[in-house]
């Protein structure tokens, strides 16, 4: 209960004084000014001496419980000494025995009564309490009445002249009213870095009304703000209109990411609770990271990727610094602190959507500050690195990607120290950035296709027949190196294939050559090559692929790009697939790809003849015969994704690295059933003439260089129009109708018909006008299988394009094509494309097997992933490597290229094998001796269907450097046949002849002799000149052998 004693006038009628004190609360705190009396009378000042006609004061009407302050001019607190008597007003003073308390607590105390007699002869025990309230630090005590009058309790402490109540003091003076400072700017201060630390600071300015001084009488409280709400706030002192306080650093922990201001309110001191006037910061300040794109500066609120858009390049900034007071330090033993990097952590959240570019070795899915990041001009701490993106190239015509959520993230910033963990001393930890939205949109990739008519179907779908023989540009881009040339050779007496595709990009050309076989005509062994300028190997990217049979291969190009090459029975067919850059930019038989499918009609309608005579290959840049001219080439990066894998590491972000992640190319030949190839490289020095072991350099030394010497590609130029066969029936009696009905039940007795009538777009049946032609002009019912064949890879080429939403079913998008085909189950696109791949066997497996889940189970008598290979008829080599010659001066000869017959093509299995039959070869007669029980089986790389490796088992042949006790052979001869099964070989077996070129010369089939001129030691050969390996001092001189 308060208890309120009302107005008190207490008299002492003896003395005549009167001590008069309003309303005091009994129960409350004392140090609030309602609860304690103030004394403030100068005569209980300690040192002041009472006159004679002066009454002494007396404290005996003091009220038991009451509190009592000493201010204005009795002092500030009661006496803490010695005080003599007749002192302070009173004959009899009473003072403090000891020190004030120094906390706010209250304490008890002793008071002494100094009668003259001996100190302290008198005391009692008083209650004192230490008081804080609007800045102000005093004392209240608790004083029991004296024992008898003539006795009060003395003042001691700074005198301050109270003013009357209702007025201030200001200045040394009272005045009626506090006079306003009116502040009239507050500012809030970039970052500085002094001795290591960050200070960020407000600063105010204000007037000081005339006719008062600030210096030491004006305060400022400034208050910090993150998002308007309060995070610091302090009082400081102003002087000459300025103030100025710094921002507490550690009270930015949990507020970064946000806008820092800054409020000011001005008062007099001793008055801050009467503030005369405050403002708000006219700026603010973002404290955080940023991310701003490079050349604009902005910050993006959302990227849009183009697939043939530069790369997008960010920059990730912080605007406070990294020092000792905002981050994680550690301090040596020599004295000296180290600031720990701050790492910012990025992934995206769909792996193949967007990706970063950069070097595995110097890139990390983070960025990285330092204390050394700070530049104080700017303002700025940029990270270590930048980001740059590229929508990733996914062969898709999928439009505009904004309906799938991809994200730009930024991991949280967490920071542990110590075992167990816990959150290390950084204002960074927690720290969470905003994410990103990332669209990527899509620019239509572009694909030509020649048939092996050739009928030729433009990138802008234009299709017109192509019968002239020689070599032409089929595709050429106008603003960087990519070029696709074709042969056209007469297969036929009236009419022309493909027989030959050379691609290159940059520095890379790849050749898959059939023309060669010049007596047959027919596509029979492919010769897979590779050409660079300058030797040298091939871009991270490019690389050529096959299928299962090596009928099939793809052509693979860093930028995208793209070339399927189909070995038909009379040719190839082709098709050529280019990336975005070149919308608009190519040119050849393929057409100019704008989109305008009427240039290409208009100029060969205007001139067949003039418009092939413009697209015929220059001798300068005919690919087939010489390579590229060397360009250098700017160093092409490896590409990373940056994707969030839990799995892999818990809170981390998973990097992985590899040209593929750049270009990621529709799965248009299954990649379960694709196999990398190795191209024989024709090296450039071979056709300079032979060169010693020793000068050969040592990267060029080996077996997967090609004795590949250019043949002769004839042809007549033929400029008057081509005679093709447009009537019905053909020359063999093959009507229309028998065409039309064969080619429609091929296609519908195809293993996935009924699937592919459920792609969007896709029909089937639409390449039944093709095969007919296809029948009436080559006047071959076989055409009806290649419509087959061309339909399934069409049918998969236009699903993997094709990109839905994933709960999209396929009959949301309308009615498709309707046939005789039993309805299936609605899927969505990617289930159906996936459903289609698995059940598309390979060349509906020859007609010699069943189609089951995507693999050909084959009839009995027949293997190879499509069939196509009899099992009962082994290979039967046709032709061997450089007419089966070797010389170990220019490879190691440990390997050997074989052709077979296609009539008894290899399969790919791992009972492939080669079996290999010594021979000693005597130079002296020039002829050979099978040796017998030397039959074994060696190691068969398969190349293609009719192309194989073999792995020869060698004799010594290169001569030691020191003599050794093996002797050697200067000529070695090997009998090969080849195996299906590893069973049944072929009977049509080949001789090879390994021979050192340093004494022998060589012709095919053993008949090797001794050279003139050179020397045999241990079955070695030597030169004259060379040193003697049984003493180096001494030269060869074959005159003394």
């Amino acid at each position: 209960m308060r208890t309120s004693l009302g107005l008190v006038i207490l008299c002492a009628f003896l003395v005549g004084t009167c001590i008069t004190f309003g309303a005091v609360n009994l129960d409350c705190d004392p140090c609030e000014n309602t609860c304690h009396v103030e004394l403030y009378n100068g005569d209980r000042y300690h040192t002041h001496k009472p006159t004679p006609n002066q009454p002494f004061l007396c404290d005996d009407a003091f009220i038991d419980g009451l509190w009592y302050r000493f201010i204005g001019k009795a002092g500030s607190k009661l006496a803490d000494h010695l005080v003599k008597p007749f002192s302070c007003g009173t004959m009899v003073p009473v003072y403090l025995d000891g020190q004030h308390p120094q906390d706010y607590t209250e304490t008890t105390q002793k008071v002494c009564v100094n009668y003259g007699l001996a100190p302290c002869f008198q005391f009692w025990n008083i209650k004192v309490k230490r008081c804080q309230l609007n800045n102000e630090d005093y004392y209240v005590y608790q004083l029991p009445p004296t024992p008898g009058c003539n006795v009060a309790y003395c003042g001691a402490g700074e005198q301050v002249e109270r003013c009357p109540t209702g007025e201030f003091k200001l200045n040394g003076r009272c005045v009626t009213k506090l006079p306003v400072i009116s502040i009239t700017n507050v500012i809030i201060e970039t970052p500085v870095v002094e001795e290591r630390q960050v200070i960020i600071s407000c600063r105010v300015t204000y007037n000081v009304p005339a006719g008062t001084r600030d210096e030491g009488d004006v305060k400022i409280r400034v208050s910090y703000l993150a998002d308007n709400a309060l995070i610091d706030d302090d009082v400081t002192t102003g002087a000459r209109g300025r103030a100025s306080r710094q921002l507490r650093i550690a009270n930015l922990t949990g507020n970064l990411g946000k806008y820092l201001s800054c409020n000011a309110s001005s008062f007099w001191v001793n008055y801050n609770h009467l503030p005369t006037a405050s403002a708000h910061a006219t700026n603010n300040y973002y404290a955080g990271i940023k991310v701003v794109e490079k050349t604009s500066g902005t910050t993006p609120k959302r990227i849009v990727l183009a697939e043939n858009s530069p790369q997008y390049e960010i920059q990730v900034y912080s605007t406070i610094p990294i020092a000792v007071n905002t981050h994680t330090s550690h301090k040596y033993e020599d004295g000296k602190t180290y600031v720990q990097p701050l790492e910012l952590k990025v992934e995206t959240t769909i792996l193949d959507s967007v990706i970063y570019n950069g070097s595995p070795k110097s890139f990390k899915c983070a960025v990285s500050f330092t204390e050394d990041s700070w530049d104080d001009k700017l303002k700025r701490a940029y990270a270590s690195s930048t980001l740059k993106m590229l929508a990733q190239r996914d062969g898709r015509n999928d439009g505009a990607r904004d309906s799938v959520s991809r994200l730009l993230q930024f991991r949280p910033i967490n920071i542990f120290q110590g075992f167990p963990p816990a959150p290390a001393r950084s204002i960074w930890h927690g720290y969470q950035m905003e994410e990103i939205p990332i669209y990527t949109t899509d620019v239509a990739d572009s694909e030509c296709r020649s048939y092996n008519d050739p009928r030729i179907e433009t990138f802008d779908r234009y299709s017109y027949f192509s019968q002239r023989a020689g070599e032409f540009v089929l595709a050429k881009s106008q603003t960087r190196d990519f070029e696709v040339q074709v042969r056209h050779w007469k297969c036929r007496s009236y009419q022309t294939c493909n027989c030959a595709v050379a691609a290159r990009e940059n520095n890379d050309v790849y050749i898959l050559d059939v023309c060669h076989n010049v007596r047959q005509r027919r596509a029979v062994v492919p010769r897979i090559l590779r050409r660079s300028a300058n030797d040298e190997p091939p871009a991270d990217g490019a690389h050529i692929k096959s299928d299962q049979n090596g009928r099939k291969y793809i052509i693979n190009f860093p930028s995208g790009a793209y070339v399927i090459v189909d070995i038909r029975y009379f040719g190839l067919n082709l098709y050529v697939h280019v990336p975005s850059d070149d919308r608009g930019k190519v040119e050849g038989l393929c057409g100019n790809n704008n989109g305008n499918r009427n240039d290409e009609r208009r100029d060969i309608d205007r001139s067949e003849s003039s418009w092939h005579q413009r697209w015929r290959v220059k001798p300068e840049t005919n690919y087939f015969n010489k390579s590229p001219k060397y360009k250098e080439q700017s160093q092409e990066p490896l590409y990373c994704h940056c994707h969030k894998n839990d799995s892999v590491v818990a809170d981390a972000t998973y990097l992985k690295c590899d040209f593929d992640k750049r270009v990621t190319q529709p799965d248009i030949i299954s990649k379960k059933n694709l196999e990398s190839v190795v191209p024989r490289q024709v090296v450039e020095f071979r056709n300079l003439g032979r060169r010693k072991r020793r000068d050969i350099p040592e990267a060029s030394y080996t077996d997967e260089a090609s004795d590949y010497q250019p043949y002769v590609f004839t042809f007549k130029e033929d400029y008057s129009k081509p005679v093709v066969n447009l009537t019905w029936p053909t020359p063999s009696g093959i009507t229309q109708t028998q065409a039309a009905q064969l080619c429609r039940d091929t296609l519908a007795n195809s293993s996935v018909v009924n699937l592919c009538q459920e792609v969007p777009g896709f029909d089937p049946f639409e390449n039944v006008p093709k095969c007919i032609d296809d029948i009436l002009v080559a006047d071959d019912m076989g055409f009806a299988n290649e419509a087959v064949t061309e339909m399934v890879d069409t049918c998969i080429a236009t699903a993997v394009k094709e990109v839905l939403p994933e709960d999209k079913d396929v009959d949301s998008l309308g009615p498709t094509t309707t046939t005789t085909a039993t309805q299936i189950p609605h899927l969505n696109i990617a289930e159906l494309t996936e459903k289609i791949k698995t059940n598309a066997c390979p060349r509906e497996c020859s007609q010699k097997g069943k189609c089951v889940d995507g693999n050909c189970v084959c009839e009995a008598g027949f293997m190879s992933a499509d069939c196509s290979v009899n099992s009962n008829i082994s290979p039967e080599i046709t032709e061997v490597q450089n007419a089966g010659l070797c010389d170990v001066q220019t490879r190691p000869c440990l390997k050997f290229r074989v052709l077979v017959d296609p009539a008894t093509p290899v399969t790919r299995s791992d009972r492939l094998s080669c079996r290999v039959t010594k021979a000693q070869i005597d130079i002296s007669t020039g002829t050979y001796t099978i040796l017998p029980a030397t039959t074994g089986h060696a190691v068969a790389e398969f190349v293609s269907f009719s192309e194989v490796t073999c792995h020869l088992p060698r004799d010594p042949i290169i001569p030691p450097v020191t003599i050794t006790g093996t002797a050697g052979t200067p000529a070695q001869g090997f009998l090969l046949s080849i195996s299906n099964d590893g069973v049944k070989f072929g009977k049509n077996e080949s001789f090879v002849t390994l021979f050192d070129s340093a004494c022998v010369d060589c012709k095919p089939f053993g008949q090797c002799t001794k050279k003139r001129g050179t020397c045999l030691i241990n079955g070695y050969c030597y030169e004259d000149g060379d040193r003697n390996p049984a003493n180096w001092c001494f030269e060869i001189d074959s005159r003394l052998q």
